[in-house]
């Protein structure tokens, strides 16, 4: 950016000639020119399925905005009673200067047929690799929520200090969310009890009524469509300055 710099003087002074005075003044401007550089500091923020390639990650970098991540679609597919499962959410962010970084998932909403889903809790933990979350198991370490899948959410999570930093986007600080599905043992469990009643004819004796009764038991699991609705989460993002932290 140029900025001009204007500076104007005027000088003025007398001289006494003889028995008569006279005041001449004299005035002049400059102009400089001169450029100044101003710089504001970048935020990156992503939310996505793991990637060593911040650039490939669904990302924001403006105050206000949000992003979505959709459960992978096996979760619900494989999920069933003894069959936990799970799914890994990358989280990067970056913050430039002074200003420090933070960020929440706001909740969890289900398109389609929630039957599943209502009877699934889910829990989530920050990890800090993407291998620490096995299939279908809680991984080590602070767990952020616990319950059902519709009211998933955390509270603000620093990623990024408010201590001075010009490291570039393309070098973010990382965290993973491990995402552990789980539904009841008994889920879809049934038993039926039949009974039927006939008549014994029996020769020179009087007819008597026979009564028999048997159960069963069986499981009957989620349909299609439930195991086809979407899981999305939001997440956002708010910056503060040293001394500001959440």
């Amino acid at each position: 950016m140029k900025r001009s710099l204007a500076a104007g003087t005027v000088l003025a002074f007398g001289a006494v000639l003889g028995t008569g005075t006279a005041a001449t003044f004299a005035s002049w401007q400059d102009q400089i020119t001169i450029d100044v550089s101003i710089t504001a500091g970048y935020i990156h923020f992503a939310v996505d399925d793991p990637n060593s390639d911040p650039a490939a990650l669904n990302r924001i970098d403006r105050p206000g905005q949000s992003l979505t991540w959709t459960v992978p679609e096996n979760v619900l597919d494989n999920l069933a009673p003894e069959q936990p499962q799970s799914a890994v959410v990358q989280i990067d962010a970056q913050s430039q200067g002074n200003r420090g970084l933070s960020y929440t998932l706001d909740g969890a909403s289900v398109a389609g047929d929630n039957s599943l889903t209502s009877a699934a809790t889910v829990t989530i933990t920050a990890v800090g690799h993407p291998g620490s979350c096995g299939t279908g198991s809680s991984a080590p370490g602070p767990v952020l929520y616990e319950g059902p899948i519709q009211g998933a959410a955390t509270e603000s999570r620093e990623l990024v200090t408010s201590e001075y930093t010009d490291a570039p986007w393309t070098n973010p600080e990382t965290e993973y969310l491990c995402l552990a599905f789980t539904v009841p043992d008994g889920m879809g469990s049934y038993t039926n009890e039949g009974t039927v009643t006939g008549t014994a004819e029996g020769g020179l004796e009087a007819d008597q009524k026979v009564t028999a009764t048997d159960t069963w038991s069986g499981r009957s699991g989620p349909s299609q469509a439930a195991r086809n609705a979407d899981v999305t989460l939001t997440f956002s993002y708010e910056t503060y300055r040293p001394g500001e932290e959440p």
